[in-house]
């Protein structure tokens, strides 16, 4: 995914350009075969580390925190 963001495949908003996450699925396939990871699997697992993250971020944020 570090290599997508770094070929700019995102668009100014910052989401991900259409069939981003499709190149990533067929990456991790042909890295780790057998895994059957799709788009949806990858869209979902991006929305959950989002998330995580921002509440993250929100915490680090807080005074006496870090």
């Amino acid at each position: 995914m570090e290599k997508l963001v770094v070929e700019d495949k995102r668009t100014d908003a910052g989401q991900f350009k259409p069939g981003t996450f499709q190149k990533l699925a067929d990456k991790m396939n042909e890295k780790f075969s057998g895994c059957g990871l799709t788009v949806k699997h990858i869209r979902n697992k991006h929305k959950r580390l989002k998330e995580k993250y921002m509440f993250v971020v929100e915490m680090l944020s807080c005074s006496g925190f870090g």
